[in-house]
């Protein structure tokens, strides 16, 4: 069962065409890892759904965030203090369509428990907007460091194996393989089917909080086969990228009997659908997986903890978003308890289960934030909201199923 109460935070990254995309794409292709023989685990932290990692360089260590949608990147803060040199510059895009240019610089070296990753080309990311400053890190680890090993993550156990030789893992033999192929990032890529409905450019991405995501296209599509297409919708800002939020867009729930990916295949599931979002399948579906990462064979295998699925979506029809130093309503799903009591977009949030959130400074909304990831918004929401003409409205939302059958 899925409990939506936040935004999802989708961090991936496109390069855009441009003539400095060949050093780009040198730029995100070169690098070496020391020893040449290895295999290392290491601890990560969960911080707001996230995996955190840390990272040595020149010997002093930082938090960073893992993330195969992105290639390696450093904040700008840590760029300056390291005195990093800009040696290119991209256009760039995000997984909300904002565009930005970016510089980027070389890494001399960056150590991950006892494996140095030597020369790799980085980003230099602004890092402390709203929400990406809660996860308080300096950097990312990114697909394009990610390719020099494999990677086995453990959810479970929050620890995550890198080695040079896959054959040193242990696979379960109730593994299912997916092929996929790389991005020039290095993102890995692989090819969905849903209900007979083939997507072909869904991104494997560890940095995306979600589930499943796709587009509206695709959405579309499976609504033209179907006479009995049973979904809900909400319309807002339901998505964070590394540049913000994007515009306003209308997401689509629907609960799907069939999802395939090469070896995998899952049973009846609820999938989001928009327009302006990237295909991506993120951590509430990996979390139910041991995942292997192996770049050399471009495989990803996926090995069950536990049954996948989610068989119905469970809200209170309401999401958060933080600007200015506030909180509001972020959007609204149609037909639920939020919709009902008259709440709309951008009504700001003065009250939250008691306490006063009139004004919040960056860290109480980080605290909001964490709270949310960690499911303490699960019971009944008691809200006091101010309208756009200064009316104030007072109400308990209740969470709701939906789509169930």
């Amino acid at each position: 069962m899925m409990k939506k109460i936040l935004p999802a935070f989708l961090l991936v990254i496109l390069f855009l065409t441009s003539c400095s995309l060949i050093k780009t794409i040198r730029l995100l292709s070169q690098g070496k890892v020391e020893p040449k023989s290895f295999k290392c685990i290491i601890p990560f932290e969960h911080r707001l759904g996230f995996i955190i990692l840390k990272v040595k360089i020149h010997e002093v260590e930082y938090d960073f965030l893992l993330d195969s949608g992105a290639p390696l990147a450093v904040s700008e803060e840590l760029a300056a203090k390291l005195d990093l040199p800009t040696v290119n510059s991209q256009m760039v895009m995000d997984s909300k369509g904002n565009k930005s240019k970016m510089k980027m610089t070389v890494l001399d070296e960056i150590t991950i428990g006892n494996v140095s990753f030597l020369n790799t080309g980085a980003l230099i990311a602004k890092l402390s907007d709203p929400g990406l400053n809660c996860l308080k890190v300096s950097g990312i680890v990114g697909a394009n460091l990610m390719k020099r090993a494999t990677w086995q993550i453990d959810f479970e156990n929050q620890f995550i194996t890198i080695t040079s030789s896959p054959d040193s893992l242990m696979i379960p033999d109730n593994s299912r393989v997916i092929s996929f192929t790389p991005a020039v990032s290095g993102t890995p890529v692989v090819s969905l089917n849903i209900n007979g409905v083939k997507e072909n450019m869904v991104i494997f991405d560890i940095g995306a909080m979600g589930d499943i995501r796709l587009s509206e296209r695709t959405f579309q599509r499976l609504k033209r086969r179907s006479s009995r297409f049973n979904y809900v919708s909400d319309y807002g800002y339901n998505g964070l990228g590394l540049f913000g939020a994007g515009e306003m867009d209308s997401t689509y729930y629907v609960k799907v009997p069939s999802i395939k990916m090469g070896g995998f295949s899952s049973d009846t599931t609820v999938v989001e659908f928009s327009k302006k979002t990237l295909n991506t399948i993120g951590l509430q579906f990996m979390s139910k997986y041991l995942v292997t990462l192996n770049w050399q064979k471009k495989k990803i295998i996926l090995s069950p903890n536990e049954h996948y699925g989610r068989d119905s979506l469970y809200t209170t029809g309401m999401t958060f978003l933080y600007k200015d130093g506030k909180l509001f309503i972020g959007s609204i799903m149609k037909g639920s308890s939020a919709s009902k009591a008259g709440l709309n977009l951008d009504d700001q949030i003065i009250s939250l289960n008691g306490q006063d959130v009139s004004t919040l400074e960056q860290d109480d909304w980080c605290i909001i934030f964490q709270q949310a990831v960690d499911g303490m918004f699960k019971a009944n929401l008691d809200l006091i909201v101010k309208d756009t003409t200064g009316k104030e409205i007072k109400t308990t939302l209740i969470p709701t199923p939906y789509l169930k059958d």
